[in-house]
C-alpha cells in the first residue's frame, strides 16, 4: 500500500488496509505479519481514524460492525450516527452500500430529540439522500420528510444509491453546502435552503425494512 505523503492520503490507505484485512479474515496475508508490526498497524489506525460510528447515537435494530467503528448493520427500520458532528469546515467521507434496505438513507443529522426516531432526512435538523434496492425507480434527497430541490430551487433529478455503490458526501459546513457522489462522480449538489449552516452536523444511515450493511468508511 503506498501511503502517500499527505496525511489525509495515510488516514485513508491505513483505513483501507485495516477494511481489507477485516474482509479476509483468517485468510488475509496480514495474519504472517510479525506481533509487532501488527501491533503498530492498529496504533496508527486508531490514531488516524477521524471519525467513527457511537455506540450512544443510535437505534436500538442498529450495530456497529468491527471494532474500529467504520461499518454499520441496520436490521429493519434503524438509525445510527457518528460521534464527530461538524460545525465549521469542509469535511469528507465515504462508504460502500454493501446492502440496501426496502429504502435506505444517508445524510447528515444533529442528535436532536426525534433525530434518532425516525428516518435520516425526516426530521427538521437531518438531510438525506435515498437509496434503494436495485431497479426500484425511487431516489432523490429529503429533509423533515419532504423530497427537496438543489441550490435556488433549481429541481435536480437526483439519483439514488443501491448495493455495491461507494458513496461519497463532501459537507462544506461554513457555505452549508452538501455535495454527493456515487462511485466518485458528483451527482448532486443540495444546500437545502440554507439550513445546513449554524448547525453541527452528524454524518448518518437510516433504513427501512430488510437489512442494510454500510462498510469500509474512511474520513478525511
Amino acid at each position: 500500500v503506498h501511503m502517500g505523503k499527505a496525511p489525509g492520503h495515510q488516514s485513508r490507505a491505513v483505513a483501507l488496509l485495516c477494511a481489507w484485512h477485516r474482509r479476509c479474515g483468517r485468510s488475509s496475508p496480514l495474519q504472517a505479519l510479525p506481533f509487532p508490526l501488527g501491533q503498530h498497524i492498529c496504533g496508527v489506525a486508531q490514531l488516524v481514524v477521524r471519525n467513527r460510528l457511537s455506540a450512544l447515537l443510535c437505534s436500538k435494530t442498529a450495530r456497529i460492525v468491527g471494532n474500529l467503528g467504520l461499518a454499520a448493520e441496520i436490521s429493519g427500520e434503524g438509525c445510527i450516527l457518528c460521534e464527530r458532528g461538524y460545525f465549521t469546515g469542509t469535511h469528507h467521507w465515504e462508504f460502500t452500500a454493501e446492502s440496501v434496505g426496502a429504502y435506505s438513507w444517508v445524510g447528515v443529522s444533529t442528535t436532536g430529540e426525534g433525530c434518532l426516531r425516525d428516518y435520516l432526512g425526516f426530521c427538521s435538523t437531518s438531510f438525506a439522500i435515498q437509496g434503494c434496492q436495485a431497479g426500484d425507480p425511487h431516489g432523490g434527497a429529503y429533509h423533515d420528510g419532504v423530497s427537496v430541490r438543489g441550490p435556488s430551487d433549481v429541481p435536480q433529478c437526483i439519483p439514488f444509491f443501491s448495493q455495491g455503490d461507494r458513496v461519497g458526501f463532501t459537507l462544506n459546513s461554513d457555505s452549508g453546502v452538501l455535495y454527493y457522489y456515487i462511485n466518485g462522480k458528483l451527482v448532486a449538489t443540495l444546500d437545502f435552503d440554507g439550513k445546513l449552516k449554524g448547525l453541527t452536523l452528524h454524518p448518518g444511515f437510516s433504513n427501512y425494512r430488510h437489512v442494510a450493511r454500510f462498510i469500509d468508511m474512511t474520513f478525511t
